[in-house]
Parts: C-alpha cells; structure tokens; sequence
C-alpha cells in the first residue's frame, strides 16, 4: 500500500462520529485536509506507543475528556499512580430519540503524502481488510481528541523528527505541553535535615525535575 487516498465513514447514529465531524468542521475549510491527515498521523503515533491508545480516547471522547484525566490515562497504562487525577463526575444519560431518522453516514478522504504515508500506511498494511476502515476511524478520532485538549497536540506529534516511541516520553512531552493545566504529582512529605552548619536540606522537587527534563526534549 503506497501513498495516496483513503477513505473513512462516520456515521450520523453514532455520538463519538458526529462530535468528531463536529471538531472538524470547526476548522476552516481550505484547512480540513491537513487537519483529517495531521489527527491520523498523530493517531498513528499513539497507535504506535501502545495500540490500546486510540480505542482507550474514541471511547472516552463520548463525554467530556480533560488534560489531567488525558495524563492519568497515560499513568494507568503505565503501572504508576502520580498523575491520576479524575474530573467532575459526570453523567450522559441516554435521550429517546436523538439517534433515530434515516440511516446515514458522512464520507471523508484522507490524503497521505510521503512523509505521513511513513507512519500510517505500515499499521493498515498490518490490519486485516475487516480491521482496517475501523482502524483509520480510531487513529482520526484520537486525533480530533488530541485537537480537543490542545490544537497544538496533534500537529506536534505529527511533525516531530522523532515522535515519542514509549508511553514515558509521551507522557513526559504532555506535562511540558500542559504544564499549567496538569497539576503535578504530590511530593512525599519528609522531615526536614539538620546540617551541620543548622541549615535545613530539602530533595529536589518533582516540579523542578519535569522542568530540567522539558528543557533537554524541547
């Protein structure tokens, strides 16, 4: 499979497909193409760091996502418990009619040149025929997703030389992008040491070892 025009379908019965055709028909028109090609790279990406990634956000895009329950995501996935921070509990109850009408469904191409064809075309030739339209869904909803958090997101995953390859550096790349929006893990209380001079000695704090870190990726 080489380079070239792909095509995907969401459907007008299904909330996750109309929130995403909503993100983007938020975006001007001329620029829709990039955008549909920029959310499947960035897809393809977290596809590529953990394949449970896009399916884990077209699931959770059904309500309202934020960037601290996007990094507590990335925590669980990893095993560890500093970033799991859960929003306001919300409800989204089911409304007798909101689906119903004629079935229908919205056509969009997907164009890949040679730089994204790269990520992307080698996870659909790994699918089956079955798995490879739902795929192509999953890798442009996380992507609307990744837009809906922060527009920067996506184009930054899309566009690095060497896109985060562990769900570590992604979450490392997420708490420089969202700094002011993630709040950081809690230090560990500890008691205070006397030097020898009577000056106390703190460690370093987990704030300012994101930082240094931030520093050496950007």
């Amino acid at each position: 499979m080489s380079a070239g025009n792909f095509f995907l379908y969401l459907n007008h019965d299904d909330h996750t497909d109309m929130r995403a055709l909503a993100t983007i028909e938020s975006v001007s028109r001329p620029l829709r193409g990039e955008f549909i090609r920029t959310a499947a790279v960035a897809g393809a990406v977290l596809y590529r760091i953990d394949v449970r990634l896009p399916s884990m956000l077209v699931a959770m895009s059904a309500g309202t996502i934020n960037t601290s329950q996007f990094s507590g995501l990335l925590a669980v996935l990893q095993g560890t418990e500093g970033h799991c921070v859960s929003g306001e509990g919300e409800t989204y109850p089911w409304i007798a009619g909101r689906y119903t009408g004629l079935s229908q469904r919205r056509r969009l191409v997907l164009q890949l040149n040679d730089e994204s064809a790269g990520i992307v075309i080698p996870l659909l030739d790994d699918a089956s025929d079955r798995q490879r339209l739902a795929l192509l869904r999953s890798l442009m909803i996380a992507g609307c997703v990744l837009h809906e958090l922060d527009p920067r997101f996506p184009r930054l995953l899309a566009s690095m030389p060497e896109p985060p390859a562990t769900l570590a550096e992604l979450q490392q790349l997420t708490a420089g992008l969202f700094r002011d929006k993630v709040p950081l893990p809690r230090q560990n209380q500890t008691v205070p040491v006397q030097s020898g001079e009577g000056k106390r000695t703190e460690p370093a704090s987990d704030a300012s070892i994101v930082r240094n870190n931030m520093k050496k990726l950007f």
